[in-house]
């Protein structure tokens, strides 16, 4: 006898004495027991009444016992191993009624569970399957196993399981699922494969497949009319600033999502950040799109009364504000600029939405700058015109001619700063108001005259000056003058000439009387 019989026999003696049942037995009791396993499996090494038996490819047996009485309880399983792939349960034994004296008919119910090999598939998911540390299987008859295929690729899976039903056992085949994959952070996976019956199965193929759920998507600050491009679909957030869309794969999601466009209605937006929160719901993602929002600021140019100065005029503008200096120049001064508004920052893990405001550094106007640096502020989210105050001044011009102080009208030639010219007329019953003139030293030139006249001037304030000129009557009358200044110092010279002659003559005529008495009295 070899040994793994003497071991059975031993076996089933103790399974005999565990029963209680007597080895002796009444002749009138004893009689042949047939076994049919549900399901029909051959192989299945069964102890009947203390008899070890077999069953056949079609799960059948029979044996000879001492006695029939109680025999259903008697049945045990030999051996739990039917095969290298194979584990048996007992489960339920039932007996059918007795058509024949000495024998007895018996179905054995045994659950089947099969050791199944996990062959894992990537799939098109692109995640690698060394990467997957926890598979929750399901079955149908509600077991739940984690397992870990890095560490267990073989698992044990109940396959079928035996229930009785209007006093008929029957088989009951039992499927499992999986309800849950995990991987690396953020990964949200399952499987593709349809429910799987391990029974007599060595491998269950589980190819990964990502999963649908719902992204809600949240701007801060929160903008309305932000496009968003998400798997080639465009999501739009609505007044609230806040978009829901459905999404075929949430793997990975908020490094996909990105901006369709940078117009959002009257503003432009440009993304950031995409930051992921906790989910409030199953197959759920929720991101955080941070946004700088800019707006569109057309500057107004006035003077210190609030009346309009000519931006033709101007020639730069400095702005500075969130860190920045922004440049125009030229045509640009005249187009509405886009200001940065509101800038999202985090702080302490939390993203918060931070309002920009700019100050005037320079305006350069007629070569000079016209503002005072820093101290005109502005708000691009209060108003999207931005009037500008310039430290412009007006100069009263008038012209009087220099000898009658009467008003001159004449052409006037002014210099500004930059050195470039304009001209204005100057009228004689009035004076001339020069405007929104900037800082600095102005040269006026007034033309008709016959002799011009030319004056500087230093504006710093409103101020007036008056330019005294020639006129032609003044060149007359200037011209009179000094011909009766020739005409009498040469008429006084000729007099004068005259008065020197007769003095003389009479000087010789006196000398000639003195000669003659001198004479006569000697």
């Amino acid at each position: 006898m070899s040994r793994r019989n003497v071991v059975n026999a031993l076996l089933v003696l103790l399974i005999v004495a565990a029963s209680g049942f007597p080895t002796p037995a009444r002749a009138d009791t004893a009689g042949t027991v047939s076994v049919q396993t549900v399901p029909a499996l051959g192989g299945v090494r069964l102890a009947v009444g203390g008899t070890l038996v077999t069953t056949g490819s079609d799960g059948s047996a029979s044996a000879r016992v001492s006695s029939l009485n109680g025999v259903a309880a008697t049945v045990r399983l030999a051996d739990q191993q039917l095969d290298a792939t194979t584990r048996l349960t007992l489960g339920k034994v039932a007996a059918a009624p007795h058509t024949l004296p000495h024998e007895s008919h018996l179905s054995v119910g045994l659950d089947v569970t099969s050791l199944v090999r996990l062959n894992i598939e990537a799939g098109k998911t692109g995640v690698a399957p060394s990467s997957v540390h926890l598979m929750r299987l399901h079955s149908a008859t509600g077991q739940v196993l984690n397992v870990d295929p890095q560490v267990n690729r073989q698992v044990w899976l109940l396959a079928r399981r035996t229930q009785l039903a209007a006093g008929t056992l029957t088989t009951r085949t039992v499927t499992w699922s999986v309800d849950r994959v995990s991987s690396g952070p953020g990964v949200a996976l399952t499987t593709a494969t349809p429910r799987f019956d391990p029974y007599r199965q060595l491998v269950w193929n589980l190819e990964l497949q990502t999963v649908h759920g719902t992204v809600e998507i949240a701007t801060v600050p929160a903008t309305a009319g932000v496009q968003f491009l998400l798997d080639g679909a465009t999501v739009t957030t609505g007044r609230d600033g806040t978009a829901s869309a459905p999404v075929s794969d949430l793997n990975a999601v908020d490094q996909r999502l990105t901006l369709q466009t940078r117009s959002a209605g009257e503003v432009s937006v440009a993304l950031l950040h995409v930051n992921r929160l906790k989910p409030l719901a199953v197959h759920q993602r929720r991101l955080l799109a941070s946004l700088s929002v800019f707006r569109p600021v057309t500057l107004r140019f006035e003077d210190l009364q609030g009346l309009p100065v000519d931006p033709a005029r101007i020639t730069q503008v400095r702005l500075e504000g969130g860190g920045s200096i922004i440049r125009l120049d030229g045509s640009e001064i005249l187009q509405p600029v886009s200001l940065l508004a509101l800038h999202a920052t985090e702080a302490a893990n939390v993203w918060q939405a931070r309002r920009i405001t700019y100050s005037m550094s320079v305006v350069r106007l007629d070569g000079s700058n016209a503002v005072f640096r820093g101290r005109q502020r502005f708000d691009p989210n209060s108003s999207g015109v931005w009037p500008v105050r310039l430290a412009v001044f007006s100069l009263t011009v008038t012209a009087h001619d220099v000898l009658f102080g009467a008003g001159v009208s004449s052409r006037v030639s002014v210099t500004r700063p930059d050195g470039s010219a304009y001209t204005v007329r100057l009228g004689a019953g009035s004076a001339t108001v020069l405007t929104s003139m900037v800082r600095g030293l102005y040269a006026v030139d007034v033309h008709e005259a016959v002799v011009g006249a030319r004056t500087t001037v230093l504006v710093s304030r409103n101020d007036r000056v008056d330019v005294r000129v020639m006129t032609p009557l003044d060149a007359v009358v200037i011209a009179l003058a000094g011909l009766l200044l020739v005409v009498a110092a040469v008429l006084g010279g000729r007099r004068l000439a005259r008065r020197r002659d007769r003095g003389d003559t009479r000087d010789r005529i006196d000398t000639r009387d003195r000669s003659d008495t001198a004479e006569a009295e000697s």
